[in-house]
């Protein structure tokens, strides 16, 4: 992952916050909308093809927005995030009891975007035997941030929600990584 795609990923969040914080709710949930909208034509631009997760993300964004629009709720727009980290964990954890991990899948099926040093390393058994660990490790992971971010919608401010949200992801990522590396 670069620069630009981290960021493109959590400007839509902070320009929620942003706006929700001097403009109210409903203006928060159209510049962040229109922020994801971007991101979307910024993928297509780049990667020249949307995935289905890209295409899930955006679509809960856009249903919990326009409930929080609809109701002038932060609330909503705040779930989603729990609805998508909770329903990716759950179908990493069953993909991985299946005995089809879903980084091992990944990997495979979008090689072609990813780094050479990378690509170099799908046909070793050791560099596949960490990604079948770090997609058990991450669907736990996913699971435990959406409870966070829940927590953070409902009982903290939106900076403490913004925080767990973005930046949180990128910490249990890496948490995650760190024990199926422990658990090879």
């Amino acid at each position: 992952m670069n620069l630009t795609t981290f960021f493109m990923g959590i400007v839509p969040l902070i320009i929620f916050v942003l706006v929700d914080s001097f403009s109210g709710v409903k203006a928060g949930v159209i510049w962040a909308l229109v922020f994801a909208l971007a991101e979307l034509v910024y993928t297509l631009i780049v990667y020249r093809t949307v995935d289905e997760i890209t295409l899930i993300s955006l679509g809960t964004v856009v249903v919990f927005g326009f409930l929080s629009y609809k109701t002038g709720s932060a609330l909503f727009f705040k779930m989603q995030p729990v609805i998508f980290g909770v329903l990716f964990g759950v179908i990493m954890l069953v993909m991985q009891a299946l005995g089809k991990p879903f980084l091992v899948i990944i990997m495979e099926k979008y090689q072609y975007i990813m780094p050479s040093e990378l690509r170099s390393r799908i046909g070793d058994p050791v560099f596949i035997k960490f990604l079948a660990k770090c997609s058990l490790t991450l669907g736990v992971g996913f699971i435990l941030h959406a409870g966070l971010v829940a927590y953070a919608a409902l009982k903290m401010s939106n900076w403490w929600w913004l925080g767990l949200r973005g930046l949180g992801v990128y910490v249990m990522m890496l948490f995650s990584m760190l024990a199926a590396r422990f658990l090879l």
